[in-house]
Parts: structure tokens; sequence; C-alpha cells
């Protein structure tokens, strides 16, 4: 978070796209995220439970990507599978 700048449009688009498609957010992970970053998305998390009377939706801070990477691999084990890069095919054994 505390690398990730603003947006850009095309991310924003996207974003309601899939909020308007109906699409379900399973967690939100923050990977970085400094103390106000922190502070302040627990307090708006906070305003919600106030306001809709509940949040059932996980938030996470982790400290590095290798963290956020190791929570979203629990979380969805098939993520392995369609994240793990292509293997090379085993070299022939030299001949003699």
């Amino acid at each position: 978070m505390s690398q990730s700048g603003v947006p850009t449009p095309e991310a924003r688009r996207h974003i309601l796209e899939r909020f308007r498609a109906g699409s379900h957010i399973d967690a939100f992970l923050y990977a970085r995220a400094n103390l106000m970053v922190r502070s302040m998305i627990t307090l708006l998390t906070n305003a919600v439970r106030l306001v809709r009377g509940s949040f059932d939706t996980p938030i996470v801070f982790v400290a590095s990507d290798a963290e956020a990477m190791a929570w979203l691999r629990e979380r969805h084990p098939d993520l392995q599978a369609r994240s793990a890069p292509p293997t090379k095919p085993s070299a022939p054994p030299p001949s003699t």
C-alpha cells in the first residue's frame, strides 16, 4: 500500500465493473501498509460495521509480498497451480 500509488482510471473502471456485475469480494489483503493506512482502513471498516451492522469480509495486513502470497495460497489452494511458473522439460542425459 505504501508503494502502490493512485489506481489508474482503467483499474478503477475494472473494479467498478466487477462490483456492478455482482462479484463477491472474498477478502481485503494489504501488504506493507504503514500505520496510518492500517488505522484508516480499520476506522472505515468499523464505520461500515456501525452503519450496516456487520462486515464479514476478512481484512488482513501482512508485512511482505511473500506473506501475502502465502496467505492467498492457503485460502485458495488452486492458486498454487495457476501461479506456479512453468516447469522446464528435463534435459536428456549426456551421451558417453
